[in-house]
């Protein structure tokens, strides 16, 4: 039976659909679902504020010695985050066939 259907201009085996949630949090996890045949994955957005709420979590977690240090974590924190995003979404298209 085809079960295929068109949605904004993409072509899914399916209509289901795994929206934003901890089952899109890893790329084990989206492999999973396109195993078990979901149409396609919809990942969680990467928020400014969120990342820069992290940043301030980590940079205030230590006590620093040095005046540079502080501003060094947040911007480690901030560019390791969006690496690690960016990541996910690179391996989770290259690892599986549904749209991501």
């Amino acid at each position: 039976m085809d079960l295929s259907v068109k949605y904004m201009g993409i072509t899914l085996k399916n209509p289901i659909v795994i929206g934003s949630s901890g089952l899109t949090s890893s790329v084990h996890k989206i492999e999973e679902l396109a195993k078990k045949g979901v149409g396609a994955v919809v990942v969680k957005s990467l928020f400014e504020e969120q990342i820069l709420k992290e940043s301030y979590m980590a940079s205030d977690a230590g006590i620093f010695d040095y005046p540079g240090a502080y501003d060094y974590v947040q911007a480690y924190s901030v560019e390791n985050a969006i690496s690690e995003y960016l990541s996910l979404l690179q391996d989770a298209k290259k690892n599986v066939d549904i749209p991501v």
